[in-house]
């Protein structure tokens, strides 16, 4: 199951924070990153989404929509995975893209904050 994050109260739950915190790990300051995300929850521009298994928050994504699409493209801003299986990974990007895809958008920049090659990051979001 994927859900919207909508409300910032959601990042004071320690389940979905240290899912955020853990993908935000190799910035400069997570914490801040995490709280600043949460600020902009309630923003139509940005999708923050939890993806759900076993009841238990296991993947999470979010993406930023420029304010003027003659100018830029969505910023898929983070992306991660923590012990969600395949499916969930899949169902994860097809509602990303559909976020997008409203907004009137078919291409989106990522960054690879991962640690890892650009080529092994691209293919996991193939897969």
């Amino acid at each position: 199951m994927i859900v919207r994050v909508t409300k910032p109260e959601a990042f004071k739950l320690p389940a979905i924070r240290s899912l955020f915190l853990e993908a935000r790990g190799r910035g400069k300051d997570p914490e801040r990153s995490v709280d600043k995300l949460a600020e902009r929850a309630r923003d139509p521009s940005v999708g923050i989404f939890i993806g759900l298994e076993g009841g238990e928050p296991r993947a999470a994504l979010s993406i930023i929509i420029p304010g003027d699409p003659r100018t830029d493209r969505p910023l898929v801003d983070l992306g991660t995975n923590r012990g969600g299986s395949l499916a969930l990974k899949r169902e994860m990007l097809k509602v990303g893209l559909a976020f997008m895809r409203a907004a009137g958008y078919n291409q989106a920049w990522f960054f690879n904050g991962s640690g890892h090659s650009d080529k092994a990051y691209l293919r996991t979001a193939k897969a």
